[in-house]
């Protein structure tokens, strides 16, 4: 799949029509309906309905339940340290970053967050772990490790130890275990 499949199909939706997308992009109509075909094809589902009055998004991209964009950020790096040629200490750090794409109602038509630890609401999660790899024969290994982790606001709904109106949780999980390596 390649990304300007994607940009183009974006561009469409957004627009309405092929027309007006082919002015946006500044390219020719028969290009852009080729491309978009690809990416049909690709997906295998008809992504759009075309008509003489536009074009609509059919039911496969089609999710009208947010109405801005649901981005998602995501950033890891990692050492690993031989200090043996049988033993291994490896350090990471993962963040993850959501925007707020709650949608408005009646109720709430700025679509603003009632909460912030809802789904919807931004939210970070950032975690740092250590594990220690000891190879104790040719295929086997065990491990112990520790991760630190704290979630805020929108994205600690997916925590189990959440407390409701709390926006911040931190949590250690350790790990030990053995690996057979084939």
């Amino acid at each position: 799949m390649e990304l300007r499949h994607l940009r183009y199909f974006v561009v469409i939706a957004e627009s309405g029509s092929i027309t007006a997308a082919t002015r946006r992009l500044n390219t020719a109509q028969p290009s852009l309906s080729r491309q978009i075909r690809e990416l049909e094809a690709e997906v295998g589902a008809q992504l759009l309905l075309r008509s003489t009055h536009g074009t609509e998004l059919t039911a496969a991209p089609n999710n009208t339940n947010f109405t801005t964009d649901r981005i998602l950020q995501v950033f890891w790096t990692g050492a690993k340290y031989s200090v043996r040629p049988d033993l291994d200490l490896t350090l990471a750090y993962y963040h993850q970053s959501q925007n707020s794409f709650v949608i408005g109602n009646g109720t709430n038509p700025t679509g603003t967050c009632k909460t912030a630890v809802s789904a919807g609401c931004s939210g970070t999660l950032d975690a740092v772990s250590f594990v220690a790899d000891y190879r104790f024969a040719r295929h086997f290994d065990a491990y112990a490790g520790i991760m630190w982790s704290q979630a805020q606001n929108g994205l600690i709904s997916g925590f189990l130890r959440a407390t409701p109106g709390v926006n911040k949780l931190s949590v250690y999980d350790p790990t030990v275990g053995l690996r057979y390596q084939f």
